[in-house]
């Protein structure tokens, strides 16, 4: 099935999500591999990453990337679903720089 037209797409706000949190933890001094690593599949699958509504009345994400990590998949359900910020408070700061073509800087 389609895209609705309305269906947002999210690759662009997963990425700058991910990447928030990648500098975050990097300035913390804790590991950043596994937001790398999702970011560069978030990005390699070239496909929109969108939330389609099922017949049964439920949602499912659409295109969601395999090889996501765990912290990195919980994040995307989290966003697309609306229950988690792209730039929560106190992560401002980290959301005002732009992000290179090729995901992380």
């Amino acid at each position: 099935m389609p895209r609705a037209a309305t269906s947002k797409v999210w690759n662009e706000d997963l990425v700058r999500a991910f990447t928030v949190r990648r500098r975050d933890d990097h300035e913390r001094g804790e590991r950043t591999a596994c937001w790398d690593d999702d970011i560069t599949a978030i990005t390699a699958g070239r496909k929109d990453i969108y939330e389609q509504k099922c017949k049964e009345g439920g949602t499912k994400i659409v295109n969601k990337p395999k090889n996501l990590s765990v912290r990195g998949a919980q994040l995307l359900e989290n966003l697309v679903r609306g229950s988690a910020l792209i730039v929560p408070p106190g992560m401002e700061r980290h959301g005002e720089q732009e992000t290179p073509k090729g995901g992380v800087r």
